[in-house]
């Protein structure tokens, strides 16, 4: 009886606040400004790499050449996607998105509010992933619009491009798409444990920063010298490389900065990195659910 009577009020219950998680995430300025911060400063890097490269008549042809294909329409859209991935601006976003998305509902006394109208916490915390996942989709395509529309104007401001054919893998690219995709979850997963363990904005966005622009790049430095190599290797970020680039040695300065490729950790596999990924967020998730279950609100 028990699960007759249950289950269709629970599934309704997710539905409603599913709806109202999104209604309330599309009209907060913390997802718009996300969205306006990345795409602008993507952006605003290759604006000024092509304002560069004008005026490098020092450069071979065909390296000025590359430069501005890599910008020019559809190759924009793969330089874009590159922008976002989990290893350059999109791990920090997700990040910063999902922690604030969550542990403002501590300050602003929603989640008890919520909770003493009958809404089950799992509901609750069921319905902000789900709605984070359907943002992150949504950052990425306003991410691919702009890179579209600026490579767009590349083109038609330089006939020498323009002229040329170009050869755009359309599957590789959809296969990158869902790369970078999944390699974001677990920051979001991450976002949510933080926000739900320490119950404040302030702390969790520290702690998330500190992890994101600190201990990342600084164990991805240190790993295969002075610490071991795995602990390279099973960073986010790395994960999320992997997943695209999933041969020879990690050689992209998004992932490490200035780090020669000698220095750096071989990629794993990608199958591998599926798996531990799914193992992160399956860990972040669960914990941050067994802390809500818990607590006074």
């Amino acid at each position: 009886m028990c699960s007759s009577t249950t289950t269709p009020f629970e599934w309704a219950s997710l539905r409603r606040r599913i709806g109202a998680e999104l209604l309330a995430l599309f009209r907060r300025p913390l997802y718009w400004g996300t969205a306006l911060a990345v795409s602008g400063f993507s952006v605003l890097l290759q604006g000024l790499l092509y304002l560069s490269i004008q005026h490098a008549n020092n450069l071979p042809a065909e390296a000025l050449n590359a430069a501005k294909q890599s910008m020019a329409w559809p190759q924009s859209l793969s330089t874009g996607l590159e922008m976002i991935a989990p290893q350059a601006l999109g791990g920090l976003a997700v990040l910063v998105l999902s922690t604030l998305f969550v542990a403002q509902e501590y300050s602003w006394g929603s989640l008890a509010l919520v909770v003493s109208r009958g809404t089950a916490r799992r509901t609750w915390l069921l319905s902000k992933i789900l709605t984070l996942a359907i943002g992150i989709v949504g950052l990425l395509g306003i991410q691919l619009v702009v890179a579209g529309a600026f490579g767009i104007l590349v083109t038609a401001g330089n006939n020498a491009i323009q002229t040329e054919q170009h050869t755009f893998g359309v599957t590789a690219f959809a296969q990158n798409v869902g790369a970078v995709l999944y390699g974001l979850l677990p920051y979001a997963a991450l976002g949510i444990l933080l926000a739900v363990a320490t119950r404040s904005a302030a702390v969790a966005l520290g702690i998330g920063l500190g992890y994101t622009l600190v201990v990342e790049p600084l164990l991805a430095a240190l790993s295969g010298n002075l610490l071991p190599k795995w602990m390279g290797q099973y960073l986010l970020r790395t994960l999320g490389a992997a997943l695209q680039y999933t041969s020879g040695e990690i050689h992209a300065q998004l992932a490490f900065g200035s780090a020669g490729a000698s220095k750096t950790p071989a990629f794993i596999s990608s199958e591998t990195a599926i798996l531990l990924i799914a193992i992160y967020v399956i860990l972040f998730l669960v914990t941050g659910t067994a802390l809500l279950s818990r607590q006074d609100l």
